[in-house]
C-alpha cells in the first residue's frame, strides 16, 4: 500500500498601533493512496508441493485494488481590538474523489464574534467583582465525505454467480447491469450555530459557561423506498434526501480555590 500526503502552511501575526491584532493562517493538504490486496490459499490432502496448480485439495484466491485522493484548502483570519472586540472568519474548500466532477468540491465557511464586556470601563468601575465576562457567537458549515465512491458511473460489473450454462455442467459467469445511478450524490453538510456567555467572579473563584446551540444536518444518506416495480431487476441508488435538526443548551458551573500549596475545586455540567 502506498499513501502520499503533502501539507503546506503559511502564517501571519501582527499588531498595528498597539491596539489592532491580526492573525491569519492558510493550509493546504493533498492526500492520495493506492492499495493492492491479494490472497491465495491451498490445502493438500497428502503432501506439500510448491506449485499452486498441483493442489489436490482446497484452492481459493481473492484480491482487490483501492485508489483514492482528497484535497483540502483551509484558511483563517482573526482580528481583535485590545482583546476586547473579536472577529474571526475561516473556510474549508474540500475535494473528494467519491463524487462526480461537478459535485466533487464543496466550500464550508465559518464566522465568529466575541465581546469581552469585562474590559469595558463601566464594568471595571461599577462591578469589580466580575473578573471576566464574555459574549460570543458563531456560525459555520462542515462537510462529511461519506458513501461508496463512483455511484454516478453507469457501467457493467462482472459477477461469476450470474450467467448461463452453455454446455452441460459448464457454467459461465456474466456481466451485471447497474440499477438506477445517482449523478447528484454529494457531500453531507451541517450548519452549526452557537451563542454563549463565559464568565468568572471574585478573582476567578467562581466560573461559568452557558451555550445555546443548533445543528442542522442535511443531505444525509438514504435509499428511497418504492418507486420501481419488482420486475425492474435493479436497486434504487443511495441519495442525499434526509436531514435532522438538533437544538440544546450546555451549562457549566465551577468553583476553585487554593490554600497555600493546596488547590481544590468542583465543577458540574448540564446538557438539555
Amino acid at each position: 500500500a502506498n499513501r502520499y500526503v503533502f501539507q503546506g502552511q503559511l502564517s501571519y501575526d501582527n499588531t498595528f498601533g498597539g491596539n489592532h491584532n491580526v492573525s491569519a493562517t492558510l493550509v493546504s493538504e493533498l492526500k492520495s493512496y493506492n492499495k493492492k490486496y491479494a490472497y491465495l490459499k491451498r490445502e493438500y490432502s497428502f503432501f506439500t508441493n510448491d506449485i499452486v496448480d498441483f493442489a489436490s485439495g482446497l484452492q481459493t484466491n481473492a484480491g482487490n485494488e483501492l485508489e483514492g485522493a482528497h484535497a483540502s484548502y483551509v484558511g483563517r483570519v482573526n482580528y481583535d481590538f485590545r482583546g476586547k472586540y473579536m472577529l474571526g472568519y475561516s473556510f474549508r474548500y474540500d475535494g473528494s474523489f467519491e463524487y462526480t466532477p461537478e459535485k466533487r468540491w464543496a466550500f464550508f465557511p465559518a464566522m465568529s464574534a466575541g465581546w469581552r464586556i469585562s474590559e469595558e470601563k463601566f464594568m471595571k468601575n461599577k462591578l469589580p467583582f466580575i473578573s471576566n465576562l464574555k459574549l460570543r457567537g458563531s456560525y459555520g458549515m462542515i462537510g462529511e465525505a461519506v458513501g461508496e465512491p463512483f455511484q454516478y458511473v453507469l457501467g457493467f460489473t462482472s459477477n461469476p454467480n450470474q450467467g448461463a450454462e452453455f454446455t452441460n455442467g459448464s457454467f459461465v459467469g456474466g456481466l451485471v447491469a447497474p440499477g438506477v445511478i445517482n449523478p447528484n450524490f454529494t457531500w453531507v453538510k451541517s450548519e452549526i450555530a452557537d451563542v454563549g456567555i463565559d464568565g468568572s467572579l471574585l478573582n476567578n473563584l467562581i466560573s461559568f459557561e452557558f451555550d445555546y446551540y443548533q445543528r442542522y444536518k442535511s443531505g444525509m444518506l438514504k435509499v428511497r423506498e418504492g418507486g420501481l416495480p419488482n420486475t425492474f431487476g435493479g436497486d434504487m441508488p443511495i441519495e442525499n434526501i434526509t436531514s435532522e435538526l438538533t437544538r440544546g443548551f450546555d451549562m457549566m458551573l465551577a468553583f476553585q480555590n487554593n490554600r497555600n500549596a493546596f488547590k481544590y475545586g468542583i465543577s458540574g455540567n448540564l446538557n438539555l
